[in-house]
């Protein structure tokens, strides 16, 4: 017997390395030597593994010592991505408590925006509660999701008074609050006012766990309406951040004869041009636009209407893809508010497109996600998804780019010429909690 219990002791020794010893005061001073060293020669992805070993350490002078060296490490090495995972491996109720002061207090957005998780995980409701008013957009979202996506009744309140102080020229998270409040509340409305008024109908009932949550794909039973009324094709715009992604692949030279064409002029004025138009003798789709000259006129149109506050950025795919704004030095894509000079870029941007090569609709969406701050998308497309023009690519696969970005709570509705793979853009958009339309 004693041979038994000594062999399995021998066995959890054995397995011991899954749970990380904590660091002593000797290898604790020497990775801070070597991090001091990677400061002074500026190799900042080698302070990066420093500073992972150093999470081992679970001391509270150390993460403030991280979070010193994070805060001033350039954004495109993206450090913040290793504190937030030493938030989690430091379980010291020390080092949780400053955790939870550096989400709310550092100088950084990014740091702020990556630790929301660390305060939800905690169940720090008023840490987040308070961060829906942090001056970064993209901390106050990810509050205001890790409140909804949690079911917390505190938050439902602070989060109506906030959409109540954003509707009228709806700035700030105003999207992503209605959106919200429609997914938490079972039923999309929208003002701040049919809001409270529901969560007094929801508490009467029993509070958020009583509430019949809407179908995937629903986005609370209904879209967000805009102050302008802004429509692509038939669908109005419910969101303030924006990147549209349209194909321009070879196909989308062609000319569908029952086509139609909505004019550059007041909203909802329209005429149908057909094949039966044609005087005697001309082609009979002489006068019918391309696919693309379509969705060009449409883009153009929006782009011109949508108010200065909301905020896009465009993406054109075909075989390679194209960003209308990349790259800001070492920065990852951003939105750009739509100011007179701004538009007229975009709307030259769009008028630049030449339909030509396949359909890689998985590599385009992968960019999409790049853009920060993005909330919605608005995918056009005429084809199947290729990357060589014969071989499709699952639709899985397109799906597989959604889960990984899922935490983003990006929207993403679809648009489809004729042609199009219905069925891969109707699964996008029900993947991505916005809806499919056809386009006529």
């Amino acid at each position: 017997m004693k041979k038994l219990v000594l062999a399995l002791a021998l066995a959890l020794v054995a397995l011991s390395p899954l749970v990380a010893a904590p660091l002593g005061k000797k290898e604790l001073k020497e990775l801070k030597a070597k991090l001091g060293a990677a400061l002074n020669s500026g190799d900042w992805d080698a302070a990066g593994e420093h500073l992972k070993a150093m999470a081992k350490s679970n001391d509270k002078k150390v993460w403030k010592l991280m979070v010193k060296v994070v805060e001033k490490s350039p954004p495109q090495h993206q450090l913040e991505l290793v504190l937030a995972d030493a938030a989690k491996e430091m379980t010291d109720p020390g080092v949780q408590k400053e955790v939870r002061k550096t989400a709310v207090k550092s100088r950084q957005s990014r740091i702020r925006r990556v630790l929301m998780s660390s305060l939800a995980a905690a169940k720090d409701w008023d840490s987040l509660i308070k961060a829906l008013k942090d001056k970064d957009e993209q901390t106050a979202a990810m509050a205001a999701w890790a409140l909804i996506d949690n079911k917390v009744e505190a938050g439902v309140e602070p989060m109506i008074e906030q959409l109540e102080k954003v509707e009228k020229d709806q700035s700030g998270i105003w999207d992503v609050l209605n959106k919200g409040l429609g997914q938490l509340l079972g039923m999309r409305l929208n003002s701040a006012i049919e809001y409270r008024s529901r969560w007094e109908l929801v508490k009467a009932q029993g509070g958020l766990n009583k509430v019949e949550r809407p179908k995937t794909g629903s986005a609370g039973g209904g879209e967000v309406k805009t102050m302008v009324r802004v429509k692509l094709f038939d669908r109005e715009i419910d969101c303030s951040r924006i990147v549209f992604i349209l194909d321009v692949s070879g196909s989308m030279k062609a000319k569908d004869p029952d086509q139609q064409i909505y004019d550059d002029g007041e909203e909802g004025t329209r005429t149908r041009k057909g094949a039966g138009e044609s005087k005697v003798g001309e082609d009979p789709e002489a006068n019918l636009l391309t696919r693309l000259e379509r969705a060009q006129r449409q883009l153009k149109k929006v782009i011109k209407h949508l108010p200065k506050n909301f905020k896009i950025n465009i993406v054109a795919y075909s075989s390679h893809v194209k960003l209308w704004r990349s790259f800001d030095g070492d920065n990852p894509p951003q939105l750009h508010e739509l100011t007179d000079k701004n538009r007229k870029e975009a709307m030259d941007f769009v008028d630049s497109f030449k339909a030509a090569g396949v359909t890689a609709t998985d590599t385009a969406l992968r960019r999409a996600f790049e853009v920060e701050g993005a909330r919605c998308f608005y995918l056009l497309s005429d084809g199947t998804a290729t990357h060589d023009g014969t071989t499709q690519v699952p639709t899985s696969e397109i799906l597989a780019v959604l889960d990984e970005f899922e935490a983003r709570h990006v929207t993403v509705h679809t648009l489809g010429f004729k042609g199009a793979d219905v069925e891969m853009m109707k699964a996008v958009a029900e993947k991505g909690a916005g809806k499919y339309s056809d386009i006529k």
